[in-house]
């Protein structure tokens, strides 16, 4: 095998060990109705998740509960319910303010565990206003990289090998 192939080789090798250590993230997609929290949509999705070492003093919590009961993961966020805008009337007088929406649509995006049970999220007076079960598997996306990295790794060495034979002419 030429150096070349070899490096080729252990690069490909080493990308998939980097990738296989990132982490899956929990996407949830959700709904703000006065006070009230609906999931609209979740998925589980191969990267990163926020960096949490400061969060909110006040405001909702969410909880990442486990198999066990356990509190695996929690933070606080607040729903995006406030809006500043600016703005002219038909005189040019600057006006605006902050508007407080009644009901929106958010997404929160935390880390994924296979011995997770349930997402819960608390209101700034701790009082649970939500809770999703589920049991999600993990995204096919990471088995669809490692395969096609075996096959790439496949090809490599077949090809080297496929040289060698080959007589000099």
């Amino acid at each position: 095998m030429t150096k070349t192939m070899g490096w080729i080789c252990i690069s490909l090798i080493l990308a998939g060990i980097v990738i296989a250590a990132e982490g899956n993230t929990l996407l949830l997609n959700l709904h703000y109705d006065n006070g009230n929290i609906t999931l609209l949509d979740q998925k589980v999705k191969y990267g990163f998740y926020p960096d949490r070492r400061y969060q909110p003093p006040f405001g909702y919590k969410a909880e990442i509960i486990g198999i066990d009961n356990s509190i695996l993961y929690d933070f606080n966020f607040k729903v995006p319910i406030e809006l500043y805008v600016d703005g002219t009337d038909s005189s040019g007088n600057i006006s605006g303010g902050k508007i407080l929406l009644n009901n929106t649509d958010f997404a929160l995006i935390m880390p994924y565990y296979k011995e997770m049970k349930e997402v819960r999220l608390y209101n700034q007076d701790e009082e649970q206003v939500a809770e999703f079960n589920f049991r999600e598997k993990a995204p096919i996306t990471i088995y669809i990289i490692g395969v096609i990295s075996l096959i790439l790794i496949l090809i490599l060495i077949t090809a080297v090998l496929f040289k060698r034979r080959k007589p000099n002419s």
